[in-house]
């Protein structure tokens, strides 16, 4: 075999768990090529897991000696050197360059929330056609241990956080929490434009945006209602438009005071008569672990559906958007939705995988959102399915507040009624033959991105 057959064989045993097997095949592509520091980081990985650090040391040294530039080689020689004096209650990555801060957090929550789940679901098959092997036998279970201490602790539940990505009925989830009686509502707190936009604009441009985002609200509500009732001065001294989109990747152990500050402003400006708070966020679903230990009074619902819907109402909305006289022309789906924030950000982290990849817009939402429910499946305390909240929401609810043993389900208005015509709007896109082949190419990319080392 050439040095590419002995390497993709190597690595392949690698994963597997052949180790001994792996190193021999490692050796004998250094015996061919002794410059090849791939190589010796990979013989670096298995004494880690074998528990020869300083073999692993040793060989993670030579990578570095050949390749000072990597980033990836720096970060193992450096962490493994640091494990000695590691304190899981500090900081839990350590503090290179913004750009490999990035990437090892992004890199390790995955595998981290994919070990915990291959031992709790090994006899169910939860991950089909085994995508999402691979995983690192040595990774640090900082961030499991602290999450699952918190969400085990007995603290009294007050809130209910409800996570979901775009497009997923959230808004229609967090509508029926508005008209049941003791609770305050909070409608997106981390929307770019509360403050800039919706507070001051009259009530017909916001029924023109109602229109066109078709969202399912009350039949008296206008946009960020709740969030007129606050003292102004203190949402605009808290609030900030960039919780939108910046620290997209938090630890349990990342700092973000400013975001905590104003959360808990809204969690606390409830009245007496008011025992509960619900707040809808969309996209915080990489935050979660963050959001698990800073509120561990908060129910976690994650809110998921078929990212074949998800994709259709993407495009309906995208299409009546355009439409606008407001809306460039230029603007495309994936910039309106934050789409490629996200892709190209793992586009940043993950250059191998996806830099040379061009990916269309279904194919970035299923990205998204298999990447998302490993979050959600982690970190959440319920899962709920779009599908089975428009075909009994009652229902819903009640399973949602039966982790609340003293609350009452009430209501105060009419149910709103579901539009339960919006489930399997996706074949009025594209044939299921071109979705499965998409998704069938977004599951190899997402193999290569997890099995990564």
């Amino acid at each position: 075999m050439n040095v590419g057959e002995l390497i993709r064989s190597a690595n392949r045993l690698k994963r597997e768990g052949k180790l001994d097997e792996a190193i021999a095949l490692y050796h004998q592509v250094i015996e061919i090529n002794p410059h090849f520091a791939w190589a010796y980081s990979n013989l670096g990985d298995i004494f880690v897991k074998q528990g020869n650090l300083d073999g692993a040391v040793s060989e993670y040294r030579r990578a570095v000696n050949l390749n000072p530039d990597c980033i990836w080689f720096n970060y193992r020689l450096r962490d493994l050197s640091a494990q000695e004096a590691y304190d899981a209650e500090a900081v839990f990555f350590p503090k290179e360059t913004e750009k490999l801060g990035l990437y090892l957090r992004f890199h390790k929550r995955i595998k981290l929330t994919l070990a915990k789940e291959q031992l709790l679901h090994q006899d169910k098959q939860r991950f089909t056609n085994n995508i999402y092997n691979g995983i690192s036998s040595y990774i640090n279970d900082c961030e499991i241990e602290r999450t699952e201490k918190f969400k085990n602790l007995k603290i009294p539940k007050k809130n209910i956080f409800i996570t979901a990505r775009y497009r997923t009925g959230s808004t229609y989830l967090y509508s029926l929490f508005s008209i049941v009686t003791k609770v305050k509502t909070f409608y997106e707190p981390l929307h770019p434009q509360i403050v800039s936009h919706f507070l001051d604009a009259d009530h017909t441009n916001i029924e023109e945006a109602k229109a066109i985002q078709n969202h399912t609200f009350k039949s008296n509500y206008f946009y960020f209602d709740e969030y007129k009732l606050l003292n102004r001065k203190k949402l605009i001294g808290t609030y900030q438009t960039s919780f939108a989109n910046s620290k997209m990747f938090l630890s349990s152990l990342d700092r973000f005071s400013e975001l905590k500050t104003y959360i808990n402003l809204l969690i606390f400006s409830q009245s007496e008569q008011e025992e509960l708070n619900v707040l809808q966020f969309n996209r915080i679903d990489f935050r979660l672990a963050w959001f698990r230990i800073n509120f561990p009074n908060a129910i976690i619902v994650n809110l998921r559906r078929n990212p074949r819907d998800v994709y259709a109402s993407y495009i309906g909305v995208y299409e009546r958007v355009s439409q606008q006289k407001y809306r460039a022309s230029n603007t495309s789906l994936g910039e309106f939705y934050y789409l490629d924030n996200y892709i190209n950000f793992l586009s940043e982290i993950c250059p191998q995988q996806l830099n040379k990849v061009e990916l269309n817009n279904y194919e970035k939402i299923y990205i998204l959102s298999q990447l998302s429910d490993l979050w959600g499946d982690k970190f959440a305390d319920l899962v709920i399915h779009y599908e089975s909240l428009v075909d009994d929401p009652v229902g819903t609810l009640y399973k949602i507040v039966s982790y609340l043993p003293n609350f009452k389900l009430d209501f105060k208005e009419d149910i709103i009624q579901p539009n339960k015509d919006r489930v399997n709007v996706w074949q009025n896109y594209h044939s299921e033959n071109w979705f499965k082949r998409c998704e069938e190419r977004c599951k190899r990319i997402i193999e290569q991105i997890l099995s990564f080392d």
